[in-house]
């Protein structure tokens, strides 16, 4: 298929949009998970909107090379899906929540699609565009928060930013952009978002990143002479005095948020432990099989929260939450994504592609964020899901698959 003025058209919107939302979203956070208010009503109607876009691109192009990790990606939000239209309490509720696991797929197979067929110097441009904007705002968002200039200034600076993991999904995307010097820009101002955002999950993700593509730029890489390495530790060095003089100006925070890490394994992690126990042991000892193979089905974890504590909470962890709600089909499916992922860098690693540096990126944010946080369920999964798309289509092109 010929491109044209209409898929230019086409990706222009739907970068344009995913960043109207990412922007939207910032000024206006979701307070509790599924809660129904007129200031989501925007988002939600702008996503179906999406969704009906991205469904139909998918079913007008079809002649593309496959990937497993489509597939398995389809089977894993089919079984959402399916938990969620069969559930007794279907809803309004139901249909929200079954438009945003619909969306985040959808959107995903629209990019993998779009540039399987149209990858060329003008969509790439477009894709680094949308990737420079959503980091500048992103992180001038976080480091502003985190000095006071915008947000409630008695609580910026005691909790950690749950934009760090929106930000930190950018990083792999980076990758694509040619332009040396905008690249390391780009690096350095998201390290300062993520660092300042004092979120733990995406602090200890970022330096899993960076220490990964240091490695992998040794091993794989080729250097361009004793200039480009002096440059390289000039810029590190620098980088990291820069870090610890920010490090001194907010240590106080830093310890304050690092100090339950030596509390009992209940309260670990501003009381994740709580909820990890309370979910394992609800699935272990429910002595019920059809609970051990199928789970309790989708929002389970979030009722059981809310009956044990008074508080509907989410899991923060997808292997948790899979597990719950899912059982032991939806934490295999959970299994298998991964290991798919892990074999994959491993191939990209011996055939010495340098695909396999935002690949390990996409991987480690992945499975920090399903630790910690959790990814299926969320619609900040698609900026992740987005990295995902646009380099299963460079290893279909490298003749490279997901193994």
């Amino acid at each position: 298929m010929k491109y044209n003025k209409a898929h230019k058209s086409l990706i222009i919107f739907m970068l344009f949009s995913i960043l109207v939302l990412l922007v939207y979203d910032l000024f206006n956070e979701v307070d509790k998970r599924g809660e129904v208010t007129e200031a989501r009503d925007f988002p939600r109607i702008y996503r179906i909107l999406i969704l009906i876009i991205s469904g139909w691109f998918y079913l007008l192009i079809d002649k593309i090379k496959k990937a497993k990790f489509n597939r398995q990606l389809i089977v894993i939000y089919g079984l959402i899906s399916l938990h969620i239209i069969y559930s007794t309490s279907f809803g309004i509720d139901s249909l929200i929540s079954l438009s945003k696991i619909l969306y985040l797929l959808f959107v995903y197979l629209f990019f993998f699609k779009f540039y399987s067929v149209f990858m060329n110097r003008q969509t790439i441009k477009y894709l680094n565009l949308f990737v420079i904007a959503s980091v500048l705002v992103l992180s001038v968002h976080i480091i502003a928060s985190r000095f006071g200039l915008i947000g409630n200034v008695s609580t910026v600076k005691t909790y950690g930013n749950n934009n760090a993991y929106i930000l930190l999904s950018f990083l792999p995307l980076i990758h694509f952009n040619r332009k040396l010097k905008i690249k390391r820009f780009l690096v350095i101002i998201l390290v300062l978002g993520v660092f300042l955002s004092l979120k733990r999950g995406a602090i200890v993700a970022l330096l899993g990143c960076l220490l990964g593509a240091y490695f992998f730029e040794r091993r794989i890489l080729q250097r361009k002479g004793i200039v480009e390495k002096l440059k390289r530790v000039f810029v590190l060095v620098s980088f990291v005095v820069l870090l610890f003089f920010l490090y001194s100006k907010f240590a106080d925070l830093f310890i304050e948020r690092l100090e339950d890490f030596s509390g009992d394994d209940a309260s670990i992690g501003s009381g994740r432990g709580n909820i990890y126990n309370l979910i394992w042991k609800d699935w272990f000892e429910s002595n019920d099989f059809i609970t051990y193979f199928l789970g309790k089905g989708y929002n389970s974890v979030q009722v059981l929260t809310k009956i044990r504590t008074g508080n509907a909470l989410m899991a923060h962890s997808d292997g948790l939450n899979f597990l719950h709600s899912y059982g032991l089909v939806g934490i295999s499916l959970l299994l298998v994504f991964v290991l798919n992922q892990i074999k994959t860098i491993r191939k990209l690693f011996i055939v010495k592609s340098e695909l396999v540096i935002p690949y390990f990126m996409l991987f480690v944010i992945f499975f920090f964020k399903s630790i910690y946080s959790g990814n299926f369920e969320t619609p900040n999964f698609i900026y992740l899901l987005i990295g995902y798309a646009i380099i299963n289509v460079s290893l279909n092109n490298l003749k490279i698959k997901p193994q």
